[in-house]
């Protein structure tokens, strides 16, 4: 179909797939929680050691949390794809596309900041970058106003 050509038509198609995956996990999250809460409550009320004794309420977070997450991932994801392009660049700026970076490989690497520079590393590269820039722009007009070079004749040895 239609949908399935571009990557948002098959993010949707995956992602209503999906639906009854999400409902069967969000099942079994409601279950485990009844069930440890239950177990809570009978050993509060049953054991005779104190000092376990407490006061807590159980919110089961895991598959939502998942599931939150890689949305997360996905809409960075496509945020990413969506900033790749001059303008978008020139207004996010190297730094910020950096941070995008390194937000993105959290989840994936163990050591982001052997993969991305760290802020004060990217501010140092681009201050390098620019001391670079201004010294080549420097020698272009060195270079330019100077005029044509003299031509140099070999000498032979009389």
């Amino acid at each position: 179909s239609g949908a399935g050509r571009t990557a948002s038509g098959l993010s949707m198609l995956m992602e209503n797939a999906a639906k009854g995956i999400k409902h069967a996990i969000l099942g079994l999250d409601a279950a485990t929680s009844e069930m440890i809460t239950r177990t809570y409550r009978h050993l509060m009320m049953f054991d005779p050691d104190t000092a376990i004794k407490g006061d807590m309420n159980l919110i089961a977070a895991g598959a939502i949390g998942a599931m939150i997450r890689e949305q997360q991932v996905t809409a960075r994801k496509e945020f990413m794809a969506d900033t790749l392009n001059p303008l978008d660049a020139e207004i996010i700026g190297p730094e910020g596309r950096a941070y995008m970076l390194r937000e993105r490989a959290k989840g994936l690497f163990d050591n982001v900041s052997k993969i991305v520079p760290d802020p004060e590393k990217m501010k140092a590269m681009m201050a390098q970058r620019e001391a670079m820039a201004m010294q080549q722009q420097q020698q272009a007009a060195a270079g330019g106003s100077a005029g044509a070079t003299p031509a140099t004749t070999p000498t032979s040895p009389q």
